[in-house]
């Protein structure tokens, strides 16, 4: 995360982008990089450390990093770095259009809606689709983004076929595709 051209690729970017928009790190900015290394338990005192600092934003990235965020402050601005999870569900924000709190910033999957919406966008595009395979452990197929998946496709009449995988194993998943391989592969949002 250190230095002016950071080894991890979102932090390097965001680095850039900030540049690019006429910020420079020691000349008009200043950025407290923090890392809980691994160690999510620190994260509480991580932004504790930023609040006392009196920084002017938070940047946090996924759900672990920005409810201990949202828990410390309600008057810094804090930004989501794009996640998987629902900011409404978690009590992140009011509502994605109107958060009502010091949160803004990105969600790439909001609520399970989400996923019903796909597959009819997959349908529209596609109208003569018959089936799909959705990729995914276990626990995705059974959740509310999975069950909203099924729950479409049997609406517009679509097949869904499962190619679940273990957390480290997606050589299972793709066994269960036909000889020909699938016509059209939906992931669901890896969480």
């Amino acid at each position: 995360m250190a230095g002016a051209e950071p080894s991890h690729p979102s932090v390097r970017a965001f680095v850039q982008a900030l540049r690019e928009l006429g910020y420079h790190e020691g000349r008009n900015l200043i950025l407290e990089r923090r890392s809980a290394e691994g160690r999510l338990e620190r994260l509480t005192e991580i932004v504790a450390d930023l609040v006392r600092l009196k920084s002017d934003v938070i940047v946090a990235v996924g759900h672990r990093r920005i409810i201990p965020a949202v828990k410390a402050t309600t008057t810094i601005p804090i930004i989501l770095v794009p996640s998987y999870f629902d900011p409404v569900q978690a009590g992140v924000v009011e509502t994605l259009a109107r958060p009502g709190k010091n949160v803004t910033g990105l969600t790439i999957t909001p609520s399970p809606e989400i996923e019903g919406k796909r597959v009819e966008l997959l349908k529209e595009a596609l109208p003569s689709i018959q089936n799909f395979a959705f990729l995914g452990m276990q626990v995705d197929w059974e959740d509310a983004y999975g069950q909203m998946i099924q729950r479409a496709a049997r609406d517009l009449r679509v097949s869904v076929l499962q190619a679940l995988h273990s957390p480290t194993d997606y050589q299972a998943a793709f066994a269960v595709f036909p000889v020909s391989g699938p016509k059209l592969c939906s992931s669901p949002t890896l969480r």
